[in-house]
């Protein structure tokens, strides 16, 4: 049986042949600590529906999505053209959490309104900072 990390470059897999895959407890084999360890702090996933094309951007409004239970609107200015909602969005959450952009990434959702976004390194009162959002 062929596992993943054993396709060559020439099976189709584009250059993404990287080796075995990741020792136990480390991050991408790099001997680096998983997040969690040594005082890293966790990860938190949270689900948008973004809202294109509006008048002003703001984060805020806590509501039922079908298939969701919770969904926090984000509305930007941007359309949704070649991902600058999205981005938008992604700038606008991290903004509105206050934290580095580079923190906030999203997991799913890159062509659909609704996304789940990881924020890495959450503040300690990212709850009451959503729970205030408008």
């Amino acid at each position: 049986m062929i596992t993943r990390t054993e396709h060559s470059a020439g099976s189709g897999a584009a250059g993404r042949d990287r080796g075995p895959g990741p020792r136990a407890g480390t991050a991408a084999g790099a001997g680096r600590p998983l997040a969690g360890q040594w005082g890293v702090a966790e990860r938190v996933l949270i689900t948008i529906r973004v809202h294109p094309g509006a008048s002003r951007a703001r984060v805020g409004g806590w509501h039922a999505e079908p298939g969701h239970e919770r969904v926090l609107g984000v509305w930007v200015m941007q359309r949704a053209v070649d991902g600058k909602a999205t981005q938008a969005a992604l700038d606008a959450l991290a903004d509105r959490l206050g934290v580095r952009r580079r923190t906030v990434r999203l997991v799913t959702g890159a062509r659909a309104r609704v996304k789940v976004v990881e924020i890495c390194d959450p503040p300690a009162n990212l709850a009451e900072r959503l729970r205030d959002a408008p």
